[in-house]
């Protein structure tokens, strides 16, 4: 049976009293699963994904879409109806791959059958195991060797578009032996591999379907009232205000859309080939030497951020990063200060442009040396993101997977000027916050551009 609202609707009738009347058949249609076993209704655009008949599906999604749900229901289904006896759930971090973990957890928990479960494994290698014998396993794109040599009925691809290249090598031989279908979701990241697979679901192919929705589509398809919380609704609606519409961020992250890498000045491959899977803050050592770059809020604006940067051997890693906002710029100074004691930093490089220029000189004053200020101009901007390239392509610094971050340093485009120099700016309405803040982070480090060897305690 596939739900039709408007059938639904006839005589009065509610979706959930429809398949009960239709219990042993409509369980095995994955919308009548979710809402028999489990008491959850998909959004009209789940329904389409649960229910079209391809093979293999690509499902693009902006954040807070009911993307990890969904895979949490079908991935359930798979296991207690036996369709897919074995299932596996592939993200790009351990991290990732527990999301998905605990969110299967949660929804057998609510639902009452619990009981189901045979046996949970969380370490060293997640799984899940039901009482008729099926099961999911769990696994990070970071360690592709760990899931060599085994077949699966059905493979999961979680935000598949962060997932590092050479990882597909050993992803793609799990399908063999069984010809297991692959389902991957994502938000989109660059016109990458889940790019061109988005285009074959496009084409006439029928093993391949791609599905798109968003925020807005969350929501119940008989009420037309949203799954989201309002403050959920108004944290989204103020990153769009806050970043534009047009910004790779919100593009991207909240409405689910491929865009263009064409005049970024980073490209989506190199930032990708500096994300490391880290928690942040670092444990400061003191053995290690450590960098700080401060972009100011400036006129107009209401947030500071703060990037310590830490060194070793040559290479660089983002320590951390801290941003505060609507506070007075004698919060910058005093957590500057309070850093400074914590790190003893080797120079801490200041954004004096605009209104930095006041809390600058007070902490110039108060460390001396240390403390430095840079003006922004288009040469001086130029010269520090060249810099920072240079790290990057040379592989020398290592960011953790912040998602503002990531989508700063992609929404950073170039045009060549008259005079032959490039100027660097971000989309319209976009922000260049965080990567400003760690490209003066590196570019206070130059001078220490040495190899490095600790000191022995």
């Amino acid at each position: 049976m596939t739900w039709d609202m408007e059938k639904n609707m006839e005589n009065g009738k509610t979706a959930e009293q429809i398949f009960k009347e239709n219990y042993d058949k409509d369980m095995q249609n994955p919308v009548g699963f979710s809402i028999l076993y489990l008491g959850i209704i998909p959004h009209k655009k789940q329904q389409e994904v649960l229910l079209h008949p391809a093979k293999n599906k690509v499902i693009v999604s902006g954040r807070r879409s009911g993307k990890t749900e969904l895979i949490a229901v079908e991935w359930t289904r798979g296991a207690v109806l036996d369709v897919y006896h074995s299932q596996i759930l592939i993200a790009p971090t351990y991290k990732q791959a527990m999301i998905v973990f605990d969110k299967i957890l949660e929804i057998i928990t609510k639902a009452g059958v619990y009981d189901d479960i045979e046996k949970i494994t969380k370490q060293p290698y997640p799984k899940i195991e039901w009482k008729n014998g099926a099961w999911i396993d769990f696994a990070s794109a970071d360690n592709p060797n760990s899931i060599r040599g085994f077949a699966y009925d059905r493979v999961g691809k979680d935000e598949s578009a962060f997932i590092k290249k050479g990882a597909d090598n050993a992803i793609k031989p799990l399908t063999y032996d069984k010809g297991a279908p692959v389902w991957e979701f994502t938000s989109p990241w660059g016109k990458g591999d889940v790019w061109e697979k988005w285009q074959r679901c496009k084409g006439d192919d029928p093993d391949w379907a791609c599905f798109h929705y968003y925020y807005k589509d969350n929501c119940n398809p008989e009420t037309g009232e949203t799954y989201l919380s309002e403050e959920g609704i108004k944290e989204i609606e103020k990153d769009i205000l806050e970043y534009g519409e047009d910004s790779i961020y919100v593009q991207c992250e909240i409405y689910g859309k491929f865009v263009e890498d064409r005049d970024v000045y980073f490209s989506r491959e190199l930032v990708e080939s500096c994300i490391e899977d880290y928690n942040i803050p670092v444990e400061i050592n003191k053995r290690f030497s450590y960098w700080l770059g401060v972009d100011f809020a400036r006129m107009g604006q209401d947030k500071s951020v703060f990037i310590p940067l830490m060194g070793y051997g040559g290479d660089y890693k983002v320590n951390d990063i801290i941003e505060t906002q609507h506070k007075l710029l004698t919060d910058a100074i005093g957590r500057v200060s309070n850093m400074e004691s914590e790190y003893n930093f080797v120079r801490c490089l200041l954004d004096e442009t605009g209104l930095g220029s006041g809390p600058t000189d007070i902490l110039n004053e108060k460390f001396g040396y240390k403390v430095k200020g840079i003006y922004f101009t288009i040469r001086s901007k130029m010269d520090m993101y060249s810099h920072l390239k240079k790290l990057m392509s040379q592989g020398k610094l290592k960011i953790p997977n912040h998602k503002k971050l990531i989508f700063e340093l992609m929404d950073l485009r170039y045009e060549i000027m008259s005079n032959g120099d490039l100027k660097l700016h971000h989309s319209e309405k976009g922000h260049d916050d965080y990567p400003d803040a760690l490209a003066l982070a590196c570019w206070a480090s130059r001078d220490e551009d040495i190899e490095w060897v600790p000191t022995i305690a």
